[in-house]
């Protein structure tokens, strides 16, 4: 009997995450990651930055669900980087010094290091690069039209 359980744990130790596993968990439905979700909030004041971390943050995990199909990760990239645009656009417009920078990358970080955390999480994240690799995306610096929220302010 006691080999059986040693037996059960170590199979579910070996085995690979779902998709949904890789995903996280998000009980409000908002496409975000609740623990990426609550440090978002946590660490930003401004909600025209909150949202947009939290828009960059959907878009890489829904990376997850769309790896299988390369039309749909390259449609998701590239909505991906237009976030990630409208993430740069507001935070320069809000915070125009070097230390300021540092603590957008310091989120930035966060965000990519806890979405793409395990082995699996990172071989996905290497199929959606190889995807994307050759394509051409002309980035849009219009915060109005790469935001999908409803701006606070004018920028």
């Amino acid at each position: 009997m006691k080999y059986l359980l040693l037996l059960f744990l170590a199979m579910g130790c070996f085995r690979e995450p779902t998709i949904e596993e890789m995903m996280g968990p998000d009980k409000d439905g908002n496409g975000v990651r609740d623990d990426i979700d609550e440090y978002i909030n946590d660490v930003t004041k401004d909600e025209d930055e909150r949202n947009a971390f939290k828009q960059y943050a959907k878009y890489l995990r829904l990376g997850f669900k769309y790896y299988q199909d390369k039309d749909a990760s390259i449609r998701n990239t590239k909505k991906e980087l237009l976030s990630f645009s409208c993430v740069t656009g507001i935070w320069k417009k809000n915070h125009p010094g070097y230390r300021e920078s540092l603590t957008y990358r310091k989120i930035l970080n966060h965000i990519e290091n806890n979405t793409f955390d395990g082995l699996k999480t990172l071989k996905v994240k290497s199929t959606i690069t190889g995807h994307f690799s050759g394509q051409v995306i002309a980035l849009n610096d219009k915060l109005d039209q790469i935001c999908k929220f409803k701006l606070r302010k004018k920028y």
